[in-house]
Formats: structure tokens, C-alpha cells, sequence
């Protein structure tokens, strides 16, 4: 369709609000093709991530992937499942997007897809380190990585980003090790010194001949108790002093981004698209 090529065209040379009206005007003579609507709506919700209106995005997206997977193009379902997931992530609700990558996941394995299964690990890896879960999205780094050897003409920009976030999830993951096997020691320290406190109080109140207390015991009882407490305050200082030394997750910039990339030339193909530094929304042209 000439509208939906014109936006294409827009989208190539980074003209993406131009792109979006070409696509807007393109809608309602699509309406009784379903398969060019899909594709409408898919192109429509990658232009609006790529300008970073994720709200409006999120209804194209969501239409596209139901239009696509009744059409029983699953790789094309995949790749809208895939734009949903990442403008969620950009929207903050990473528990939806979860779940919109696992769909693009599975639509991507029966489409024997590759190239959308390694970013969508990606995606998820990167969910997983903003939940503080390095455990998780290491796994999911190790399989995009494993995945990416089974894709042809990838530039080692690629698996140069992809081993930088799996080094950064191991090194996220020794750390949290290190601050629970710290905090599993301060717990003990601190249990010994209560139990040490008691035993010494009660000494000083039951030992002896006489049951009554005097005041030299009583001077004792209390540089025992301030003694305790302040080993005590110590304790509980260098606690909070090292468990602050996690990192937070994914610090300052989110773990999932997109850019736009060039169209494929079929509205359902597997080709990969050409990789960038940041999970890109995935466009589509008529046939």
C-alpha cells in the first residue's frame, strides 16, 4: 500500500512524526483487509516508541499482535509482542512486560526464529537485573548469547553488549552473595552478644551470698550494659554500612531500549534486523 511505503520511507530517513501521519491516514483504507491493518497498526506502534509516546503506543501494539495471531503469522505477533514488552519497560510496569516477552518468546520459537528469540532474552535479562534478580538474567544473557550463534551476519557489537551485561550480572550476583553471607554473620554476632548480656546480668543480679544488690554491683551491672551497647551500636553501624554495598540495578539508564530499524520487505519475515546498541521496534511492510 503507497501510504504505508511512504512511512516506510519516512522511517528510513528518521522522519518518524511523518512516518506516523502516513500511517494514520493509512488506517482507515485498511480496515476490511485484515492483514494490511496488522501491519498498519504494528508500524503505527513501533514509530510512536520510537518517539517515546508509549502510552499511545501500547493500543497498536496490543491490536496488531491479536490481528497478527489470528492471521496465524506468529513471527509478526512476535515482533509486536516484543514492542509491547519494551514500551511497558519504558512505562515502568515490568511485571506486564514480563509477560508480553515471554508471548513474543513463544511466537518467536514456533516461527523458528532466532534472531527476535536472542533480543527477547535480552529484554528479559534486562528486566531481571531491574528487579534485582542477577541469578535470573544471567541465565537469560547466557541464552542470547547461545541463540546469537545460530544468526547469520551478526556484528560483534552484538556479543561484545551482550557479554558486557552478563559481566555485569555475575559481578551484581557475587555481590548480593557477599551482602546476605554478611548479613548471616552480623545476625550471629548480634544474637551471641544479647545472649552474652543476659548471662552477665544475671550474675550480677543472682551471684554471690546475698541476694540484694549493691551499689558497687549495681555500678558493675550498668558499665556492663553500656559496654554492650555500644559494641552493639558498632555492630549494627558496619551492618548498615555494608549492606549498602549492592549496586542498584541498571543504575541511571533502563536495561531495555529500542531505536528504529530498517523494514523488513514481508510483513511476516525472519530475517533479523539489523542490530544496534538497543532492542529496536520492529516495522513491517506490505506485501
Amino acid at each position: 500500500m503507497l501510504l504505508n511505503d511512504v512511512g516506510l520511507s519516512f522511517t528510513q530517513l528518521r522522519l518518524f512524526s511523518e512516518a506516523a501521519e502516513c500511517y494514520e491516514q493509512a488506517l482507515p483504507l485498511v480496515t476490511s483487509k485484515p492483514h494490511r491493518l496488522a501491519v498498519v497498526l504494528q508500524n503505527l506502534g513501533a514509530v510512536h516508541n520510537t518517539l517515546g509516546q508509549f502510552e499511545e503506543a501500547l493500543r497498536y501494539h496490543r491490536e496488531a499482535a491479536a490481528l497478527h495471531g489470528s492471521l496465524g503469522s506468529r513471527g509478526a505477533q512476535g515482533r509486536c509482542f516484543s514492542n509491547l514488552g519494551f514500551a511497558l519497560v519504558e512505562l515502568g510496569e515490568l511485571e506486564e512486560a514480563w509477560e508480553s516477552f515471554l508471548h513474543a518468546q513463544q511466537a518467536f520459537r514456533d516461527a523458528d526464529d532466532p534472531s527476535g528469540q536472542w533480543q527477547v532474552c535480552e529484554g528479559l535479562g534486562g528486566i531481571k537485573l531491574q528487579m534485582r534478580d542477577p541469578e535470573k538474567a544471567t541465565h537469560y544473557y547466557k541464552d542470547a548469547l547461545q541463540l546469537l550463534c545460530q544468526c547469520q551476519e551478526v556484528s560483534s557489537s552484538v556479543q561484545e553488549r551482550l557479554v558486557s551485561k552478563l559481566s555485569e550480572g555475575l559481578q551484581q550476583k557475587l555481590l548480593l552473595q557477599q551482602v546476605i553471607c554478611l548479613s548471616v554473620r552480623m545476625t550471629a554476632v548480634r544474637s551471641d552478644m544479647k545472649q552474652d548480656r543476659r548471662e552477665t546480668l544475671e550474675k550480677r543480679t543472682h551471684g554471690g551470698n546475698s541476694h540484694t544488690v549493691t551499689s558497687g554491683d549495681r555500678k558493675s551491672t550498668s558499665e556492663v550494659m553500656m559496654s554492650s551497647d555500644y559494641h552493639l551500636s558498632e555492630e549494627n553501624t558496619a551492618e548498615t554500612n555494608d549492606l549498602t554495598a549492592l549496586p542498584k540495578a541498571n543504575s541511571g539508564q533502563p536495561s531495555v531500549r529500542s531505536e528504529v530499524t530498517p523494514p523488513s520487505n514481508q510483513p511476516d519475515s525472519n530475517e533479523a534486523t539489523p542490530l544496534t546498541r538497543r532492542l529496536t521496534s520492529r516495522f513491517c511492510a506490505v506485501m
